[in-house]
């Protein structure tokens, strides 16, 4: 056998010994046997082509037993990481440390091991609210202090019963359709009550100590009543009233 005959049988010893190839019949083996090492060799074609069928079978036997086994085990690796078992060591949810945060400041830093930031930030949290607080009680206190202010100084009976009495012959400012009467008293004290009493010249006789002229409410009776105020020139002056502007 040359050279080339050698290189020949090698190539088809190869490609039959790859899985699913088509194992040829012993009459191809035969030719192909003949073209390659010629009459009178010291291989036969007919062993030629036992041996290729033998090494086919050989061959393909292998490859089925190997391949369930190599199948089961990517079937093993796709579960294993659809159950999560492949994550590294230490792995941490993300998703669990956003739930940790909205539930305790900084217990998402904490849990992922920044302990440093979890404090800060427990830290700023605390202070916030605690500000927050300590602010909602000053806000409190200065309404209470504000509403008290006005009930000691500024008395409906003196607007309704002598003002509106007296200048427009009505205690009661939803009866007047003049224009400088454009704000209607609430029947009880809200919070419109409290803004309105203060910020509003119409109700400027209300005030205690409101003047005009050095002139106060008093000096004024049915028959002779307080100008309307339709001006700055009519209207009492209060330094109650002045003073409880401040303190909105």
């Amino acid at each position: 056998m040359n050279y080339r005959q050698q290189i020949l049988v090698m190539v088809l010893v190869l490609l039959l010994s790859v899985p699913g190839l088509a194992t040829p019949n012993s009459d191809v083996a035969d030719q192909i046997s003949r073209s390659t090492l010629g009459e009178g060799t010291f291989l036969e074609p007919t062993t030629l082509s036992r041996e290729l069928t033998g090494l086919r079978f050989d061959n393909t036997t292998t490859f089925a037993q190997q391949q369930p086994e190599d199948s089961w085990e990517g079937e093993e690796e796709v579960s294993d990481f659809r159950e999560g078992s492949n994550k590294p060591p230490g792995h941490k949810s993300p998703f669990k440390a956003f739930v940790l945060s909205l539930a305790v400041p900084g217990a998402g830093q904490w849990y992922y091991g920044s302990k440093t930031k979890a404090l800060l930030f427990f830290a700023v949290d605390v202070a916030a609210w605690g500000l927050h607080i300590k602010w909602h009680g000053d806000g409190v206190d200065m309404e209470d202090e504000f509403e008290a202010f006005n009930r000691q100084y500024w008395s409906r009976e003196r607007y309704e019963q002598q003002y509106l009495q007296w200048a427009y012959g009505f205690t009661d400012d939803d009866l007047i359709t003049e224009g400088e009467v454009s704000h209607h008293l609430p029947d009880t004290r809200t919070q419109q009550y409290y803004e309105m009493t203060g910020k509003y010249d119409q109700f400027s006789w209300g005030w205690a100590d409101a003047m005009l002229n050095d002139s106060t409410l008093s000096d004024y009776s049915d028959t002779n009543p307080p100008p309307r105020i339709t001006s700055t020139a009519v209207t009492p002056e209060s330094a109650l009233r002045f003073q409880y502007e401040t303190m909105r």
